[in-house]
């Protein structure tokens, strides 16, 4: 079989099954970079420019694990990627814990307005506990955004110890901060 040119995948790790994936045509390894992500507590003239430029935002949000019968935890962080961007791939991480009072006033005004707002899933405003309007939810019948970031050519890396780690604690690694503005990046390339 490999000598007529086909080619198995054997997992063995995440990088090595993405890598091999993406050889055979099967999609293109997909992250955010971490030069282009920005750590923000406080209103910048970068986001606020960022959002007078666009035309739609992607939001997510990231929150501590949830204990069973506790009250859901709040956000953590607050990812927002605009299109379109004066830089592209720029993602503005926002630290929902040490914000100031003018960044929380402008986010809730950006999630209450009319400026499309993709998400993914229901629940991240709630975390935030803002009202979201003017939101489109790509998620598609409880699928991953991994598995359909992977049905529109995305391979995208999601280790588990990311997944489920603490996201209220500080300082933040910058694997931490590359995983949650991957997947705010990941839903404007979605199709919806």
């Amino acid at each position: 079989w490999e000598a007529a040119g086909g080619r198995q995948v054997l997992h063995s790790s995440v990088p090595g099954t993405l890598a091999a994936l993406a050889e055979l045509g099967l999609g293109r390894p997909f992250a955010a970079a971490r030069d282009k992500v920005s750590l923000v507590s406080q209103l910048t003239e970068e986001l606020r420019a960022a959002r007078a430029q666009a035309d739609v935002v992607a939001f997510d949000v990231e929150w501590p694990p949830d204990r069973t019968g506790a009250a859901p935890n709040k956000a953590a962080l607050l990812q927002l990627a605009f299109r379109p961007s004066e830089v592209p791939g720029a993602v503005f991480v926002i630290d929902v814990q040490a914000w100031d009072e003018e960044l929380e006033e402008f986010t809730r005004e950006l999630l209450a307005s009319n400026l499309p707002k993709l998400v993914f899933g229901p629940g991240d405003a709630e975390r935030l506990q803002m009202r979201l309007c003017s939101s489109v939810d790509l998620q598609e019948g409880g699928l991953s955004l991994a598995t359909q970031a992977r049905k529109a050519g995305l391979l995208m890396q999601k280790p588990k110890q990311l997944q489920a780690a603490d996201w209220s604690q500080r300082p933040l690694r910058d694997e931490q901060l590359v995983y949650a503005a991957t997947d705010a990046l990941a839903l404007l390339e979605l199709p919806g």
